[in-house]
């Protein structure tokens, strides 16, 4: 799996981790922050602070930590540059990144696969002819409408 592969999958990882927010006058940890201090924790510590949560909170962060272990650490550091960008977006733009990327995670797995290699391809040229790829019969015979919809909104947010 390449690293930009593995990468744009974990970037799902800090989409839907909350913004930090002001706690008593405090900025919290980022998301990348929060993850990066947990998995230094010892599996006792981490089992205590796991064990204070929610169930269904705990669920997910147990999901997401057993990704971001499975990170090389060249994914680590491209899915922190990732975050990143995304952390410096203007609000709305988040929001509109965080919304195709909840559409792009409710498709099947296979159909998932095609789109993350077609952003992988978009994500190399430049964005003039991301467009033009985007326009080509090709494209539109290999994907769905709601599927070019997408690709679209993700590549048009793209660095």
């Amino acid at each position: 799996m390449s690293i930009r592969f593995a990468a744009i999958t974990a970037l799902a990882l800090a989409l839907w981790m909350p913004a930090p927010a002001q706690e008593h006058g405090r900025q919290q940890r980022s998301p990348m922050e929060q993850l990066d201090r947990l998995m230094r924790m010892s599996p006792q510590d981490r089992e205590r602070l796991l064990e204070r949560l929610p169930p269904a909170r705990r669920e997910n962060l147990e999901r997401r930590l057993e990704r971001y272990s499975r990170l090389s650490p060249e994914q680590r550091e491209l899915l922190r540059e990732q975050y990143r960008w995304f952390h410096n977006l203007a609000p709305e733009r988040q929001f509109e990144l965080r919304k195709a990327f909840a559409r792009f995670a409710n498709q099947p797995p296979e159909r998932q696969d095609a789109m993350r290699a077609e952003l992988e391809q978009l994500r190399r040229v430049p964005p003039a002819q991301r467009w033009q790829r985007m326009g080509s019969p090709d494209f539109r015979a290999r994907f769905r409408p709601n599927e070019r919809d997408i690709i679209g909104s993700i590549a048009d947010l793209m660095p």
